[in-house]
């Protein structure tokens, strides 16, 4: 089985993208004819993966993984709402 390719088609005048073989007769957004129509190249982008989220608890500094913080610290048994967002440091060179 081969990949097939989609052709894509680009309103010059407005940016609407057209799906098909050939550009549309008439751009369903601002009306002009097909000769305002050229070709266009989608790019798919994939997202990189998302580092999990960290969570500092305020009372002990353990640090938790996860989309949200712990209901309770497992260490020092602190209240979700003692926990805070761990900002990701970036590296600088």
């Amino acid at each position: 089985m081969q990949p097939t390719e989609t052709a894509a088609w680009q309103c010059t005048v407005c940016g609407y993208i057209h799906h098909g073989p050939e550009p549309p007769d008439e751009c369903p957004v601002c009306g002009v004819s097909s000769d305002e129509f050229e070709p266009h190249a989608e790019e798919v982008q994939v997202a990189p993966a998302a580092a999990p989220r960290r969570w500092r608890c305020l009372i002990c500094d353990y640090v938790h993984e996860g989309d949200e913080p712990p209901d309770e610290c497992p260490i020092c048994a602190a209240g979700a709402d003692q926990f805070e967002p761990i900002e990701e440091e970036t590296a600088s060179t």
